[in-house]
């Protein structure tokens, strides 16, 4: 049986937290939507038929989560400004989310970049520089499509995640937020971190990476250390 990163069926009625609920930010399952992004990262370093498949599949899968998370938190962002309502940002289904314990925020940001990465470089391969029977191939040409959305899914999630980490450190300025809320590191510093690391990575992240703002901090940040 094929698995979806929702909550379905039972899951639903009891809540990732135990807690009986019908909330909209309890249908994402944090376990999975991990899971999926280590299967992209996987499929991207097999060229196998099958798994080509499995990648589109899979890659349709993860723009249609990142979708729904930026419907959800886009007007909470708007709201939060008019408002400073910390509540509004806390309940987003984004923030619980990343604040699962069942995801490895470390993990999962390494795996994001990762995936940044690969579908960069995929993109930057030209279909011309395909062979006959590689141009003769739909699934081939659908892929690269799907890399490309991929690659955009990927930076929209990341600016999502940044603008959390925005709201976030001015809630706890303003005192709005308390233990409950949970610690995490910001997703600049775990991207910070892994390019020092991983020093391979910088140049096609950089190039992947196309939000000026955030790039140039990155840029001048990584240099400081």
């Amino acid at each position: 049986q094929s698995w979806s990163p929702f909550l379905l069926g039972n899951n639903l009625a009891s809540g990732e937290n135990g807690r009986n609920t019908s909330r909209s930010n309890h249908l994402f399952d944090s376990l999975r939507f991990s899971l999926l992004t280590e299967a992209m990262v996987e499929a991207s370093n097999d060229t196998g038929a099958n798994n080509g498949l499995k990648h589109i599949e899979n890659m349709v899968l993860f723009q249609y989560l990142v979708h729904t998370l930026e419907a959800d938190f886009v007007p909470r962002h708007i709201a939060y400004k008019e408002s400073l309502d910390w509540v509004i940002i806390r309940e987003s289904v984004l923030n619980v989310l990343l604040g699962s314990r069942k995801l490895v925020f470390k993990t999962f940001v390494k795996n994001c970049i990762s995936l940044l990465n690969q579908h960069q470089r995929e993109v930057e391969d030209d279909i011309s520089s395909k062979s006959a029977s590689d141009l003769d191939s739909s699934l081939t040409i659908s892929s690269l499509e799907f890399e490309r959305e991929a690659l955009i899914s990927v930076k929209k999630l990341f600016i999502m995640v940044i603008n959390l980490d925005l709201i976030r450190q001015e809630a706890d300025k303003l005192g709005l937020t308390s233990r409950a809320d949970g610690l995490r590191n910001p997703i600049l510093e775990v991207i910070l971190e892994e390019l020092t690391y991983n020093t391979i990575y910088l140049s096609p992240f950089l190039l992947a990476f196309t939000e000026w703002k955030w790039k140039l901090q990155i840029i001048l940040q990584y240099f400081s250390r």
